[in-house]
């Protein structure tokens, strides 16, 4: 037994009151009134009754009460020990064991989902009793396969029907799940043991991985010093004319991260019908194109696939694509009146230069816009000139909440926005900040994880900070904001805030060279396409998705209109969706073609919607797991057979997980109700002359 505050203990002197009431405050003799005294002897009066105690049962009653309540307020705790002498706490004194089981597709290189599957039996077979587990797999996202149990069997079955998916490794996801279950164990010691191959392009040092202090985390390495090998990394295609006199250019993007040159065939398919193979060869940690003729495609939306030759990780060896015909994304830009000569100069060149998706560009004045310049836009770019008020205005602002998308630039003019546009700025607009006579600054971050700038992940993709800026707009973002980029100097570049379905942006400078020569440096090419697609929620008309993502079908305008939709898994698993009742988000955990279609349409007749894995995760470089081990905080563990080894609570701990003093607070009522009904007896029979 062990006490949280002990030092309550000395409000057991309160004992002492109960003893002063009964001695002390003790009924007197009555006083009786004689007429002489002297023809009697003085002996002295002893109250021999008043220094006796009668109501014992009473008494004790109190003293119960009084050393109940100061016992609850010391925080008793029971103490249990094992036979080896430690302490352990709760309702086991096992391990709380969690198995982080990687399930992204490099694991089926080789042998190591075989080795990944024999380490799992291992583990699971070393529990001893009271030992109690949890099967979670992970990629991109984590899943809880089997919640905690003590039953061998059942965790070696999940483990036998585990296979490789298409996503790609993030640890973070399953480390959360595993923080927890162990926040919530009553098992005396906790250990997770994380199964994977520990790729290097997998990890990322940023996500918070925390585990509960006191956590045991044993990393089992899979990996061997395998080959690594070639990968369809990316599709690019342009389709030209329309009707029958459409055909499409395709272009692959082969890389090989291995040691060695790599000749392989790439073919490409397209309708379900192989149309031509090259030879392609691909140098060592280099990358090759394979280029082919164009092909006649038909006036909808046609799947195709670039496949090379099979090697150890099959995944990566095809590239799925859909061209569609008619996918543009269709601007209106407002300038002001008076407007510089450049203005929307170097926008115009970027936007045009579009093919996936194409972009229709309209340039319109402030003042000089009508309905018909609404019709079918899906972006509005309001380039130094306010947004029109009344009719127009709201019309604007009902397809932007309906799903389309803003740009605010601000520039020199600043922006005078009508007091109902106020409620789309993702920002308040300050004044100008002239860097001019510090040579400028530059942009220095920006949001990589964001699909407008996820294209600049890798290496030699494109340098921001090689602009510089010379004047910048002061923008304060609004709480519920997401900044995508700052200045080198901290302040917000690029603020985007949701509206409706929609999406508002601010861009804290200008969009030609007048304050900036970002519009003069490669990168601003590749950032306004991403940009207006991303800004007009038209980014499924890129080739394709990644396993992982999210669909949301209200950034598609053709389907969005309809009120149910089925969408249908390459492995023919249906899901419905609906925009009437808000389920319009839907997972894309398989490689392949999606069907999104309505719930009374033929199947093939709807749209397809091409999903591949993640070319990063081919990479089969490889990290040290004490990395992973020392950002979650947690105490290595790397003994070939895992022992069950006892890590005892705190005194905290313990006695939170008992609250004994509830109980003892509870027996302190109980003492006093009885009290209080038995002093009121006493009362009543005094009173009636009975003692």
């Amino acid at each position: 037994m062990g006490l949280l505050t002990p030092f309550f203990l000395l409000g057991l002197g309160a004992l002492a009151v109960p003893f002063i009431v009964h001695l002390v405050q003790r009924d007197r003799k009555a006083v009786v009134e004689f007429p002489s005294l002297m023809f009697l002897r003085r002996i002295p009066f002893q109250a021999t009754r008043r220094h006796k105690l009668r109501r014992l049962l009473l008494l004790a009653l109190r003293c119960l009460a009084i050393a109940i309540i100061v016992a609850a307020f010391a925080r008793p705790f029971v103490e249990r020990r094992r036979t080896d002498g430690r302490l352990a706490a709760g309702a086991a004194g096992g391990r709380e064991l969690v198995i982080l089981f990687d399930r992204s597709y490099s694991m089926a290189y080789g042998g190591r989902w075989a080795r990944a599957r024999d380490a799992a039996r291992k583990v699971i077979g070393g529990m001893r009793a009271g030992d109690r587990a949890t099967l979670v797999s992970f990629g991109s996202s984590a899943t809880e396969l089997v919640a905690a149990t003590n039953s061998i069997a059942r965790l070696e079955r999940a483990v036998a029907t585990l296979e490789p998916s298409g996503e790609r490794t993030r640890f973070a996801p399953g480390i959360r799940l595993a923080a927890q279950v162990i926040e919530k164990t009553d098992r005396a010691s906790a250990e997770v043991v994380v199964i994977s191959d520990f790729h290097r392009s997998s990890w990322a040092r940023r996500e918070e991985l925390a585990l509960p202090p006191g956590t045991t985390l044993r990393a089992v390495d899979v990996s061997q010093r395998e080959e690594a090998d070639v990968a369809v990394a990316s599709v690019a295609t342009e389709r030209r004319g329309e009707g029958d006199a459409a055909a499409v250019t395709v272009e692959a993007r082969l890389v090989n991260l291995g040691s060695q040159p790599r000749d392989v065939a790439a073919s490409l398919d397209v309708g379900g019908r192989t149309a031509q193979s090259v030879r392609v060869t691909v140098p060592a940690h280099g990358a090759a194109r394979a280029t082919f003729t164009p092909v006649r495609v038909a006036q909808r939306p046609v799947r195709g696939s670039v496949r090379i030759t099979a090697d150890s990780l099959t995944p990566d060896d095809v590239r799925y694509f859909v061209v569609a015909p008619g996918e543009a994304v269709r601007v209106l830009v407002i300038e002001p009146p008076g407007s510089r000569g450049a203005q929307s100069l170097y926008l115009t060149r970027a936007l045009t230069l579009a093919t996936n998706p194409r972009v229709e560009l309209t340039i319109r004045t402030a003042g000089a816009a009508r309905e018909a310049d609404i019709d079918g836009r899906t972006l509005f770019i309001f380039n130094e000139a306010p947004p029109p008020g009344g009719v127009l205005g709201r019309r604007i602002r009902d397809v932007v909440e309906s799903g389309g998308g803003v740009l605010f630039v601000p520039g020199e003019r600043g922006l005078d926005l009508p007091l109902e546009w106020r409620t789309l700025l993702p920002a308040d607009i300050g004044g100008v900040v002239d860097r001019a006579a510090a040579g400028g600054g530059s942009l220095s971050f920006i949001d990589q994880a964001h699909p407008v700038f996820e294209i600049f992940r890798e290496s030699r993709s494109g340098d921001f900070a090689a602009a510089r800026v010379h004047r910048e707009r002061a923008l304060t973002p609004r709480k519920d904001a997401a900044v995508l980029a700052r200045f080198d100097d901290g302040a917000p570049a690029l603020v985007e805030v949701a509206a409706g379905r929609g999406r508002a942006l601010v861009w804290g400078t200008t969009l030609d060279s007048y304050w900036t020569d970002l519009p003069l440096h490669p990168v601003f090419l590749p950032f306004m396409h991403r940009l207006a697609s991303y800004a007009a929620r038209q980014r499924f008309a890129d080739a394709s998705l990644t396993v992982g993502d999210a669909l949301d079908v209200t950034r598609i305008p053709d389907l969005a209109r309809l009120g149910d939709l089925v969408l249908e898994s390459p492995t023919g698993k249906l899901m419905r969706l609906s925009i009437a009742s808000g389920t319009t988000v839907a997972a894309l955990r398989e490689q392949g073609f999606y069907e999104l279609r309505g719930p009374a349409s033929a199947v093939g007749s709807g749209r397809p919607i091409a999903v591949n894995v993640d070319p990063s995760e081919a990479d089969l470089s490889h990290f040290d797991p004490a990395e992973l081990v020392a950002a979650a905080g947690a105490t290595p563990s790397t003994s070939a057979a895992l022992k069950p080894g006892i890590t005892p609570l705190s005194s905290a701990e313990m006695e939170r997980r008992q609250t004994l003093w509830w109980y003892l607070l509870l027996a302190a009522l109980i003492a006093l109700a009885a009290e209080t009904v038995l002093s009121n007896r006493y009362s009543a029979r005094r009173a009636g002359g009975t003692t």
